[in-house]
C-alpha cells in the first residue's frame, strides 16, 4: 500500500491497511468487496468486468469512483481498464518466473482470478492489498483511478509501478494467507519485486523513499517507526537480496509459509530471514549486510554519514556509540593538509564485533577489513596515502549485520 506525497506518506502509511500485518494484528472483521459494500463501496453499479489472463479488473463509469473515460481504441474499455489489466497479467507473470509460487486463488468476484477494483480511495492512498484470510471470498485489490498510465518512463505515481506493488503483496498472501508478514519487509520486498517487473516503469515516489533509507542508513533495516514510512525504501535491501544466488526471496517466502503452516511465530522476520542465507551459502544475515553496506558505497549510492572525524598528529578518541542491529555507521575521516598516512583502531564491546571496513581514496579507492582494522593486543591498523585523492577520502564503515547493536569507539590518528 502507498500514500501520495511526502507529507501524505508519513501520516498515511501507518493506517490499518498500510501494512499487512495489521490486519493480523488488528483481527478485522471481514472487509467486503467494493461491489459488496462496506468501506469501500461502489456508489454505483460496477461495469463489465474487464478480464485477462490473471486478473479481472472492476470499475465503474459514473461518479466519484468512475475511472477515466479516454477509449483510444473504441472498444468500450477504458484505455485505464486496460492498462491495469495489462500490468497485472505481466507482472503475474514476471513473479513466477522469478521463482515465486502462482497467485492462490480466490472465490470472489465471479470467478478465481485475482480482483482488482478501481475507485477513488481515501486518505489518499495509491492502492490496497487485502489477505485472504480478511477479504470477503479471499483476497483482492483496491487501486486509485489517479495513478499515471504511461509506459517506460518514471512517474510521480505510476499505475503500472503500484499494480505490481500491490499484486505481489498478493504474491505474499498466497504463502502467508492472513498476511502476517512483518510489514518492514512486505513493504520493502513488495517495492523490490516491482522495479524488478516493471524497471522502466518507476515513479518518483519510490525514487523518494529509497532516498530517505539512504540518508539514515543508522537505523535499523526492520524499524517500523513514522508509520513505516521508511519500509518502501528497504526495496534496496531486497534488491540486493533478489541478485544473490539461490533465488534468496522466493526461498525466504516459503520459510515464511513453514513457520505458519507448523504454527511458528514469525516475529519480525529475521530468524528466517538468517536461516534463509545460510541455508544457501551466503554465510547468514551478519555476512550479507556486511556486504550489502559495503556495496552501497562502492556503488557510489551516497549513503549519509552519521557523524564524521577530523584527524590529526595526536591520538584522539571518539565517544562510545552504538550501532543498532542491521545498520550502518559511514564515517569519514579527515586528514589534515601535508599527512602521510592515518592509524586506526576499533574498539567494542557489549556484544559480537562490528564489521569494519575502510576505504581510502573514495568508492573507487583502496578498501582494507577485516582483521586488519580489528584492535588486537592494543594494536592499530596503519596504512599510507598512496597519492592526494586518496587522504581527501577516507570513509569508515561500520557495521552490525545482526540482530542486536553494539558500542564501540574508535581511537584514530594522522601522520
Amino acid at each position: 500500500m502507498r500514500g501520495r506525497g511526502v507529507l501524505v506518506l508519513l501520516a498515511v502509511l501507518g493506517a490499518l491497511y498500510a501494512a499487512p500485518g495489521a490486519f493480523a494484528a488488528e483481527k478485522p472483521k471481514k472487509v467486503p468487496r467494493p461491489t459488496e459494500g462496506g468501506e469501500f463501496a461502489f456508489k454505483v453499479k460496477e461495469a463489465s468486468p474487464y478480464s485477462v489472463k490473471h486478473v479481472v479488473v472492476h470499475y465503474v463509469t459514473s461518479g466519484r469512483d468512475a475511472v477515466p473515460a479516454k477509449d483510444a481504441n473504441g472498444n468500450d474499455v477504458p484505455d485505464y481498464v486496460e492498462e491495469t489489466g495489462l500490468a497485472g497479467d505481466e507482472a503475474a507473470g514476471a513473479f513466477v518466473t522469478f521463482g515465486f509460487k502462482r497467485l492462490l486463488p480466490d472465490t470472489g468476484g465471479g470467478n478465481f482470478k485475482v480482483d482488482i477494483y478501481l475507485k477513488r480511495l481515501p486518505q489518499d492512498l495509491l492502492g490496497v492489498a487485502i489477505p485472504h484470510a480478511f477479504g470477503v471470498g479471499g483476497g483482492f485489490m483496491m487501486l486509485d483511478t489517479r495513478l499515471n498510465p504511461a509506459k517506460g518512463r518514471i512517474t510521480v505515481a505510476s499505475l503500472r509501478h503500484t499494480v505490481a506493488h500491490e499484486l505481489f503483496h498478493m504474491v505474499q498472501y498466497s504463502y502467508v494467507p492472513n498476511g502476517d508478514i512483518p510489514a518492514w519487509a512486505a513493504e520493502g520486498m513488495a517495492s523490490a519485486m516491482a522495479i524488478y517487473a516493471f524497471p522502466f516503469s518507476q515513479d518518483k515516489i519510490q525514487d523518494f523513499l529509497v532516498d530517505l533509507w539512504l540518508k539514515t542508513p543508522w537505523v535499523s533495516l526492520y524499524d517500523e517507526r513514522f508509520g513505516c514510512a521508511r519500509c518502501y525504501g528497504g526495496a534496496i535491501w531486497w534488491r540486493f537480496m533478489y541478485q544473490l544466488e539461490g533465488r534468496t526471496i522466493p526461498e525466504y517466502m516459503g520459510r515464511l509459509f513453514g513457520y505458519q503452516k507448523s504454527g511458528q511465530k514469525i516475529l519480525d522476520g529475521t530468524q528466517p530471514l538468517e536461516e534463509t542465507l545460510k541455508r544457501y551459502g551466503h554465510g547468514g544475515l551478519h555476512t550479507s549486510f556486511t556486504r550489502f553496506a559495503v556495496n552501497l558505497y562502492e556503488a557510489g549510492l551516497r549513503p549519509a554519514p552519521l557523524y564524521g572525524l577530523r584527524a590529526s598528529t595526536k591520538v584522539q578518541v571518539s565517544k562510545v556509540r552504538v550501532v543498532r542491529g542491521l545498520s550502518t555507521h559511514y564515517i569519514p575521516i579527515a586528514a589534515p593538509a601535508g599527512s602521510t598516512g592515518l592509524r586506526v583502531a576499533i574498539a567494542s564491546g557489549g556484544g559480537p564485533r562490528p564489521a569494519v571496513t575502510l576505504f581510502t581514496g573514495g568508492p573507487k579507492g583502496r578498501r582494507f577489513g577485516g582483521s586488519q582494522l580489528q584492535v588486537i593486543n592494543g594494536k592499530s591498523y596503519e596504512f599510507r596515502f598512496a597519492n592526494d585523492a586518496e587522504r581527501k577520502q577516507n570513509m569508515l564503515i561500520v557495521t552490525s549485520g545482526r540482530k542486536d547493536g553494539v558500542a564501540y569507539t574508535i581511537a584514530y590518528q594522522s601522520f
